[in-house]
């Protein structure tokens, strides 16, 4: 076999392998037959170039007259060169990108098969731009002898930073004389772009993303390949984006992008329902829900969850109106009001539409589970409004009412950190009461006698007599002895 018949060969076997171990072989005996095969000496010609040029030809004469050592230089610069290229084109090397790294690693049976393949991929991108999260994603074809197994795989994109690996292969089969393409090996391993201590969370997530992944058809005929095509698009939209999203939902530096992702992903999705799905059999006292559906409305209520971390997050980082524009938001996309008045309440006080702030807090006035923000609240506002006999009742209906752990401590922080903006004598009286009630007695009694000798407020010294037993609300001897 010459020369003209091996490199047709060799570039055959290195299309159908050309991501696996043996293509970077193959390109180094394609280079070793190229280099070594021709004589140099057939291009001395170019050493009569115009003057102009001559100045750059000069650099490279040398090559003409040392054959031996020029090919072996070039080879080991293109080999060098060659190698480095494929390890990134194969994905033993992975470019660090900020992107989403989504990997296809798919083993096609023939060149029809390679074909169904790339023309999936392209049309995927086309979809994805269409929904306008195109820019979101990096898509890379990676060796299929990377790994082999689903464990391999996982372990794989955890040591390449990627998002999610989508490998396989894709058969062909005749089934009653029709031509099919078979998508149905695929196997999607991802990676948690959250804390995978918390197994509740870890659990959810892949219960979500299992949900998304069932009972899809991946089958394409051939003679009916426009609609087969069609559905493959739409698998890989809904899968790849749904999982994206899922898995990266929970970590703070990546929840506004899977909320986008999100955003677009559900109008797309509900365009596939079909008006009055939801049936009851009666005499089997069944409902029946299409699994689309359910898909749709559980990607809906992930969002509204991704909306609520959000705008807690952005309420920490102190980004009051970012979290205030979220939460309406979730809102408008049909999310429970009542979860986020507190929230409201409090980011519209910041941003100093007290109003505003007043008016979500009484939209807690009737919710039994929120009393005790309710009650917090207005006698804070009762404070600014100096309003004591008001701010005294609410902090007593505080007194026997118990939250989470941590809550009297957040509260009593904030009333400190306003003392820092605000020079009202009445918030002493709000930090003194709920450390007395809540955290400590021996503490809380120290500022409630230390409130009374600072102030005046009959009514407040009143009050804190009762609560001590002072007598007049004057402290007594032996309560002196703690100051």
């Amino acid at each position: 076999m010459d020369v003209k018949e091996i490199l047709p060969f060799l570039i055959v076997k290195y299309q159908k392998y050309k991501k696996d171990k043996i293509a970077i072989i193959i390109l180094i005996v394609i280079e070793i037959i190229l280099i070594y095969k021709i004589p140099l000496n057939k291009l001395e010609s170019i050493l009569n170039c115009p003057e102009k040029v001559k100045f750059i030809i000069d650099y490279f004469s040398f090559i003409f007259f040392y054959p031996a050592w020029t090919k072996t230089i070039l080879f080991l610069v293109l080999a060098t060169l060659t190698i480095r290229w494929w390890l990134f084109n194969s994905g033993r090397l992975v470019k660090p990108s900020d992107r989403f790294i989504v990997a296809f690693a798919l083993e096609s049976d023939d060149i029809e098969s390679r074909k169904i393949q790339k023309k999936s991929l392209k049309k995927l991108s086309k979809k994805l731009d269409d929904l306008k999260v195109l820019e979101n994603f990096k898509f890379i074809e990676i060796g299929i002898d990377l790994f082999s197994t689903n464990s391999e795989a996982e372990t794989y994109i955890k040591r390449k930073a990627i998002s999610l690996v989508v490998h396989g292969n894709i058969s062909t089969e005749k089934v009653n004389s029709k031509k099919v393409f078979s998508l149905k090996d695929f196997k999607f391993s991802y990676q948690y772009h959250c804390s995978t201590s918390n197994n509740e969370l870890k659990n959810r997530i892949t219960n979500d993303i299992d949900l998304m992944l069932s009972h899809r058809n991946w089958i394409i005929e051939d003679d009916n390949s426009h609609k087969g095509f069609e559905t493959i698009t739409r698998n890989f939209v809904e899968v790849l984006v749904s999982i994206i999203a899922i898995s990266s939902v929970f970590n703070r530096n990546l929840t506004t992008t899977s909320i986008t992702l999100l955003e677009n992903l559900i109008p797309y999705m509900n365009k596939y329902l079909t008006p009055n799905s939801v049936k009851f059999d009666i005499d089997k006292n069944k409902l029946s829900i299409p699994l689309h559906l359910l898909r749709c409305n559980r990607l809906k209520s992930i969002l509204v969850d991704s909306y609520s971390f959000l705008s807690y997050s952005e309420t920490v980082n102190k980004n009051y109106k970012n979290a205030i524009d979220i939460i309406h938001k979730a809102i408008n996309f049909g999310s429970n009001k009542s979860l986020f008045n507190a929230t409201l309440s409090y980011c519209y006080y910041k941003i100093g539409k007290v109003d505003l702030a007043k008016q979500y807090n009484e939209n807690m006035k009737n919710e039994k589970d929120q009393k005790t923000e309710y009650y917090t609240n207005k006698a804070f506002f009762a404070i600014i409004d100096r309003d004591v006999e008001s701010m005294i009742s609410y902090y007593d209906k505080l007194k026997n009412r118990k939250k989470y752990e941590g809550y009297y401590e957040k509260i009593i922080n904030f009333l400190k950190e306003e003392k820092g903006t605000n020079n009202n004598e009445l918030l002493d009286y709000g930090i003194a009461i709920l450390t007395y009630s809540h955290i400590c007695k021996d503490k809380g009694r120290k500022l409630l006698i230390a409130f009374i000798k600072d102030y005046g407020y009959p009514e407040i010294r009143k009050k804190i007599g009762y609560i001590l037993k002072l007598s007049n609300g004057e402290p007594s001897s032996t309560t002196k002895d703690i100051l």
